[in-house]
């Protein structure tokens, strides 16, 4: 018996380890500074590890299109969520967990910008608007909705510089290749040297709602991580609204 013990003791070492799980998270880019917060946080209480790809909602849904092995998908805009459903074949769950609100950004020297379309055409000049791409991109489309119902898309519509996703916007803005910049409020929360000229109207667009959709039993014990207390409180900490 004293010849096996040293190996019982071995097993029983490392058996929280080999039941610990390995969670692939594919995240809307937005999400990026809590979601590495709480991704740290989890892995800290749960033992389990935690691996996030950041891109824009729509191409991380082209990508579990075409068979990428995401464990749970974390979507800024509800459209996508469906889109990726009808390709799955086993039952899925879908939560929002977090919400955001649409700004009009500039440098921290940047006077408040009235949303009318001489103050655009004012403010703008000959640089261009920042936005994400229109057509697909979660944000891209917000933006789009709220300067159509503001009557401000025919003034802002050849003045664009559209990008793949939330952060690349934030990024033209920061290196000064556009004077402003539709965002998330929490991306101008995570950046020093930037302010919000404008906060657009929430009735504008349509709601913005971050949701987790589980396509794998691993990926569901993170999204209730996410609804929890400590989740919804580093979202909060980023600038990011209740779910």
């Amino acid at each position: 018996m004293r010849l096996f013990t040293p190996l019982l003791l071995i097993f029983y070492a490392m058996a929280p380890f080999a039941l610990a799980d390995n969670i692939l998270v594919f995240s809307a880019a937005s999400l990026k500074a809590p979601l590495d917060e709480i991704a740290a946080e989890y892995e800290a209480q749960s033992g389990d590890r935690v691996t996030i790809s950041y891109a824009a909602t729509s191409t991380l849904a082209r990508q579990i299109e075409f068979g990428a092995p995401a464990d749970l998908f974390l979507s800024a805009h509800p459209d996508w969520i469906e889109y990726v459903a009808q390709f799955q074949t086993v039952p899925v769950s879908v939560t929002q967990f977090s919400s955001n609100r649409l700004v009009i950004a500039g440098n921290a020297s940047a006077d408040p910008l009235p949303l009318t379309s001489d103050g655009l055409t004012n403010a703008l000049g000959r640089g261009r608007l920042g936005v994400p791409m229109i057509a697909s991109v979660p944000l891209g489309i917000y933006a789009k909705e709220a300067l159509e119902d503001l009557n401000l898309w025919v003034t802002v519509q050849g003045k664009l510089a559209e990008t793949d996703n939330a952060l690349t916007t934030r990024k033209l803005l920061e290196l000064g290749e556009v004077p402003m910049a539709v965002l998330y409020e929490s991306d101008v929360r995570e950046q020093d040297g930037l302010k919000v000229l404008a906060k657009i109207p929430p009735q504008s667009h349509s709601p913005i709602k971050y949701e987790a959709m589980t396509l794998a039993p691993t990926g569901e014990k993170f999204a209730e991580f996410l609804r929890s207390p400590v989740g919804q409180m580093v979202l909060r900490d980023h600038g990011f609204r209740p779910q």
